[in-house]
């Protein structure tokens, strides 16, 4: 969010981008999710343990690999969408200095005539 506040008209025809606050908020909420089904996954495996001893350690290596990888799967995620939002964010930057460059130029094109 910039200096001008909020609008209506910006939250209808889409002129500011509202999401890239809310992806960091959704980045975090995965990740409390993941940690949390990853340490569920640990403890139900203790209960493998009864079973066998290989169920047990199984159950303890797929809780730590499943936190690892889904960790590094939402960190990937999220930094795709994220990149998409700064790309959009350069090509207003790009459009806008070009249309100030342009609106220069027509000016001393007006100015020598």
């Amino acid at each position: 969010m910039d200096d001008k506040g909020f609008t209506i008209k910006d939250f209808f025809f889409f002129k500011k981008m509202y999401t890239p606050v809310f992806i960091t908020l959704f980045y975090w909420l995965c990740l409390f999710c993941i940690v949390l089904v990853g340490i569920g996954i640990l403890f139900s495996s203790f209960q493998s343990f009864e079973m066998s001893f290989g169920a047990g350690l199984f159950g303890i290596f797929s809780g730590i690999i499943f936190i690892l990888t889904n960790i590094i799967l939402a960190r990937l995620g999220f930094e795709l969408i994220s990149i998409l939002f700064k790309i959009n964010s350069n090509l207003e930057k790009l459009v806008s200095s070009h249309s100030s460059i342009s609106s220069l130029d027509n000016k001393t094109d007006q100015d020598s005539v």
